[in-house]
């Protein structure tokens, strides 16, 4: 029981240093993003027959905090 305790105590401290975050990073107005998804699935009826599908994304946001997004 005393070296699970150690081993818990010990993974816990190891892990600490995950919880730290990174210092914000200045990117670009744009972002992209692209996914690969088991099925596209739109109001319940599969769109790509129960196949898989291919997103890409991008999103513009200005430093006002206006935020637009498009996605295919």
């Amino acid at each position: 029981m005393r070296y699970r305790l150690i081993t818990a105590a010990l993974l816990a401290a190891l892990s600490m240093p995950a919880l730290a975050q990174d210092a914000e990073e200045e990117s670009g107005p744009l972002a992209f993003n692209v996914g690969i998804v088991s099925d596209y699935v739109f109001r319940g009826v599969s769109q790509t027959n129960e196949g898989p599908a291919f997103q890409a994304g991008m999103d513009y946001t200005h430093d006002s905090g206006f935020h637009a997004g498009v996605w295919a």
